[in-house]
């Protein structure tokens, strides 16, 4: 991982930051003068961004999901077990 300038070093204040990033779970943002702004955030978010921009990639599923989304938060969603789901999508684990 780089600290920016292309050296894989940190000096202490670079160092610092970084755990306050990953322990805080927040995104960091450095407004550089001459260059590009840049952003710090956690591994587990950038993760959980990537998959919702794929989820929402498709027109189709993005109603789809916003559909239920609103169904869920009016209260009109329907309770599942794990076991339930299992077996109606036909992966019931095998004994």
């Amino acid at each position: 991982m780089s600290s920016g300038s292309g050296s894989l070093y940190l000096n202490p204040a670079q160092y610092r930051v970084r755990i306050e990033v990953a322990a805080d779970q927040e995104i960091l943002f450095a407004m550089r003068k001459g260059s590009r702004d840049v952003a710090r955030i956690p591994a587990k978010g950038l993760a959980g961004l990537l998959e919702t921009a794929h989820l929402l990639r498709s027109p189709r599923n993005a109603r789809r999901l916003l559909t239920a989304l609103r169904r869920a938060e009016a209260g009109k969603g329907r309770t599942a077990t794990i076991e339930s789901l299992r077996r109606d999508t036909g992966l019931e684990t095998r004994r």
